[in-house]
């Protein structure tokens, strides 16, 4: 039998855990499932996977190296909060909302790559993230100022496939 979900908190707290291969059959991760495995490193997560819970990497302090599959529809509050160690980051193309800090406190953060199909993102969703200058987004100007969001982009370079918007 495989596994198909990593439930809630089931490897929370697991300081020794430094890389993770999830493999084809799981489609789920849980709702804090790596929370605080601060000594991860590496994840490779698999295609069939759809939903990331709310803080499943949060505090992954190390967390350098994480690739959401395309086949990823929902990433959950506070999912990669604290993974101070991540550099860049790309939002796939089935994802329609970055939520509730998403990404707070990932302060080395410097790149992001969101797709057109992102719909909405929320207003916490980089807070503390004083690294972050550069946004990259697969759609046009025009797409990304129908954005549902309140962030105010001072600072930031939004690179879109006609030109960058800079305020």
């Amino acid at each position: 039998e495989s596994v198909t979900y990593i439930d809630d908190s089931a490897f929370s707290g697991c300081s020794n855990l430094v890389s993770i291969i999830i493999s084809n059959s799981v489609t789920y991760i849980g709702n804090s499932a790596f929370r605080n495995c601060t000594n991860l490193v590496e994840i490779t997560l698999s295609n069939g996977i759809t939903s990331i819970g709310a803080s499943a990497f949060d505090s992954c302090w190390k967390l350098a190296n994480i690739i959401i599959p395309d086949s990823v529809t929902y990433i959950g509050r506070e999912a990669f909060k604290d993974c101070h160690a991540l550099k860049s980051i790309t939002i796939p193309g089935n994802v329609t909302s970055i939520g509730i800090c998403v990404f707070e406190a990932c302060n080395n953060l410097t790149s992001i790559t969101i797709s057109s199909s992102v719909k909405r993102i929320d207003a916490s969703a980089f807070f503390r993230c004083g690294s972050l200058v550069d946004i990259y987004y697969t759609g046009t100007k025009e797409q990304w100022a129908a954005i549902d969001t309140s962030i105010d982009w001072t600072g930031y370079v939004i690179h879109c496939t006609d030109g960058d918007i800079t305020k």
